[in-house]
């Protein structure tokens, strides 16, 4: 499929639509205004007392608890049973009318649903970095500041690519109750060996061996002051052997509940 045409565009629009839909999404838009609001006073009132060198530290603080806080809840709105959910309310259908290939479905579903997350995550840290940038005072803490506003909005984007796919490869295919607790196990569980890692894994390798220490990593590298091109090259490692086992995992959840065929159905019996 070529994703620059007009088809290509409109699968990722549609996917885009589909992670959006609902209550819950909006629940997530207004928690993120919040978030932008409350950080970025947060900064202004640093400034105003004086504590202009942790400016950097506030866009960093809040790409956290979006990834996190709305990140992870719209992720799983959007991501529990969406495989069900596009059959029973025949999108799939119609897109197999329309010649769609499961390959494009799938590439859609998951780039709308990562478009949404960046815009939520990202976008937020990034306004909560220009007010804060506006908020410093003297040209280096204006340089850190921007630095960290840039880092937090790339942490957003790669918490999106990461855990769009993530999200959908332990609920898309699942009920609610084992997609929660599959999807729980993912985060929980690698921060719960790490340390037993120590012993026979390099620390600088065990850090990034979970998803937040990996997105947590990516950041570190880029975040003030200045870069660490051996941690940002381990964390984005890390983070795709994660995507790329996780869009496995999709693939193979789909085709187990709804089939593999990536020829559109005529609706014709064999001949």
């Amino acid at each position: 499929m070529n994703w620059r045409g007009s088809r290509g565009r409109s699968l990722v629009a549609l996917g885009f639509f589909l992670a959006r839909r609902g209550v819950t999404a909006w629940v997530g838009l207004g928690l993120t205004v919040a978030c932008v609001v409350g950080f970025g006073a947060l900064a202004v009132v640093l400034a105003r007392h004086g504590k202009t060198e942790t400016l950097p530290d506030v866009p960093l603080v809040a790409s956290s608890a979006l990834a996190f806080g709305v990140g992870v809840l719209v992720a799983f709105a959007a991501s529990t049973r969406a495989f069900r959910r596009d059959e029973d309310d025949g999108i799939r259908a119609l897109l197999r009318a329309r010649g769609v290939t499961t390959s494009g479905y799938l590439a859609g579903r998951l780039a709308g649903l990562a478009a949404c997350l960046a815009a939520l995550v990202s976008g937020g840290s990034f306004l909560v970095g220009v007010v804060a940038l506006f908020a410093a005072r003297g040209r280096l803490t204006a340089l850190h500041t921007l630095q960290a506003s840039v880092a937090a909005a790339i942490f957003g984007v790669a918490f999106a690519l990461t855990f769009g796919p993530v999200a959908m490869a332990t609920l898309g295919g699942r009920s609610r109750g084992g997609g929660y607790l599959a999807l729980l196990s993912v985060l929980v569980v690698p921060e719960l060996v790490a340390p037993a890692l120590d012993r026979y894994v390099a620390h600088r390798w065990v850090e990034v061996c979970s998803i937040p220490g990996a997105l947590a990593a990516l950041r570190t590298s880029i975040a003030p002051v200045g870069v660490d091109p051996s941690m940002l090259g381990r964390a984005l490692t890390a983070l795709v052997v994660i995507v790329v086992t996780s869009l496995l995992i999709v693939r193979a959840e789909l085709a187990r509940a709804h089939g593999t065929a990536d020829a559109p159905r005529s609706g014709h019996p064999p001949t």
